[in-house]
C-alpha cells in the first residue's frame, strides 16, 4: 500500500511539473508584436465657409466639406512679402486634432512628404513672378517633448501661360530622438510670400497635405 502511494504521488509531481513547464514555455514563446509601417495622410483645411476668410486652420484625414478654398490678398498682389520684409509675416498653422490619426508612433527610417498649393487671384492663369512659402514642421509626443522637426524655404517659379494653381512639393525627417516615441500632435505652419502679380492665395482642394509616417 505505500508504495503504490509513492508512485502515486510520483506520477502526480511528474504531472505538476510537466504542467508548469508547458505553461512556461507557452509564456516564453508568446509571439511578440511586430509593428508594421503605416502611412497617415492629414490634408491641410482651412474650414471657412464658401467665400469667407474666417478661418479654423486644422490638418485632418478628411477634407475639410466647408467650401473652404483659401484665401489671400484682393487682386494677388505681393503684400505679404511687404509685411514679411517688414518682420511681421502672415502665417498659418495648420495641427492636428485629438483622436484624428493621433496618437501615432513615430517610424524614423521613412520620410515625411508633403505638398502645399497656391493659386492666383483671379483663379484662371498662373500669375507671374516667384511664390515663396516658408515652412515649419513641429510635432508633440505624448509625454510632453517639443520637436521642431523640420524648417524649410520653398518656392516655385510662377507663368502667366502656367496653371492657376502651383503645387510645391516637399519632404522632411523625422530627428533620431523621437525613435520609438508616440506623438500627441503634429503641425505644419506656412507663410506665403515673394514677389509676384496674380498669386499667393491659399490653395486647398486636396492638393495641400502631409504624409506622416508611423508604425502599428
Amino acid at each position: 500500500m505505500v508504495a503504490k502511494l509513492r508512485v502515486t504521488l510520483l506520477v502526480a509531481a511528474l504531472v505538476a511539473v510537466t504542467g508548469a513547464g508547458a505553461a512556461n514555455a507557452a509564456t516564453t514563446h508568446k509571439k511578440k508584436h511586430v509593428f508594421k509601417p503605416i502611412s497617415t495622410k492629414f490634408y491641410l483645411n482651412g474650414n471657412a465657409a464658401k467665400g469667407s476668410c474666417t478661418e479654423a486652420p486644422t490638418l485632418a484625414t478628411q477634407l475639410d466639406s466647408g467650401g473652404s478654398e483659401g484665401c489671400g490678398t484682393i487682386g494677388g498682389v505681393p503684400v505679404d512679402e511687404v509685411f514679411y520684409q517688414a518682420g511681421a509675416p502672415s502665417t498659418t498653422t495648420y495641427t492636428t486634432t485629438k483622436k484624428d490619426g493621433m496618437p501615432l508612433i513615430v517610424d524614423v527610417k521613412r520620410k515625411i512628404t508633403g505638398q502645399i498649393g497656391t493659386e492666383s487671384w483671379t483663379g484662371v492663369v498662373g500669375g507671374a513672378g516667384t511664390v515663396n512659402v516658408d515652412l515649419e514642421v513641429d510635432a508633440l509626443t505624448t509625454t510632453g517633448q517639443s520637436v521642431v522637426v523640420s524648417v524649410q524655404k520653398l518656392s516655385a517659379a510662377l507663368a502667366p501661360n502656367g496653371p492657376a494653381v502651383t503645387n510645391i512639393p516637399w519632404t522632411a525627417s523625422f530627428p533620431a530622438s523621437l525613435a520609438g516615441k508616440t506623438l500627441a500632435s503634429f503641425s505644419v505652419s506656412t507663410t506665403i510670400h515673394g514677389v509676384y502679380v496674380d498669386q499667393g492665395a491659399k490653395h486647398y482642394d486636396g492638393d495641400s497635405f502631409v504624409i506622416v509616417p508611423g508604425l502599428k
